[in-house]
């Protein structure tokens, strides 16, 4: 296991999550360390809300001691958008021997960057959205000046005063 800085992260590394810590990247949820695959999420810094989210692993995920494995897989998945309570997308297991091999994968199984991991020792995820790609910051919009009507009769009362200095100077010389 190696720290990476969170510039150096791509789409389709393993990641490993402890207690406390925030997710970097949007991930898909794999394994934790609750035997259930749940872990809890705080996302206040996203939503605002203080209450704590649960997420839970795919069941053949959690239950899947052979991290090796899922290196190999594919993750297909809703393309870049703002919508953060939305993901859909499906999980292909390499090398599956059986004909449904694809896990549906939803939200209840993604977990957003800046969310932090509470309550849950660590977590293993997948990262599917990274940068400018994650949901948080497709979110960020240009900040807009906004303006009372004070401003709007100031602005608009100052350029009377200037026309009117204007035509003065015009009528004068």
């Amino acid at each position: 296991i190696e720290s990476v800085p969170l510039q150096n992260l791509q789409v389709g590394q393993l990641v490993r999550i402890l207690r406390d810590e925030l997710v970097p990247a949007d991930l898909v949820l794999l394994q934790s360390s609750e035997d259930d695959g749940l872990c809890y999420l705080e996302t206040a810094s996203i939503d605002g809300e203080s209450n704590l989210k649960l997420r839970q692993a795919h069941s053949r995920t959690q239950n899947n001691s052979n991290n090796a494995k899922w290196i190999d897989a594919l993750i297909t998945c809703d393309a870049p958008n703002c919508e953060i309570y939305h993901f859909q997308g499906n999980l292909q297991e390499p090398l599956a021997n059986t004909n449904n091999n694809a896990l549906a994968l939803s939200n209840n199984n993604f977990l957003p960057r800046g969310a932090v991991l509470v309550n849950t020792d660590w977590i293993l995820g997948v990262v599917v959205y990274t940068g400018r790609d994650t949901k948080i910051m497709q979110n960020i919009r240009p900040a807009q000046r906004k303006r009372t009507k004070m401003d709007q009769l100031n602005d608009e009362q100052t350029g009377h005063i200037v026309l009117l200095l204007f035509l003065l100077v015009i009528i004068l010389f």
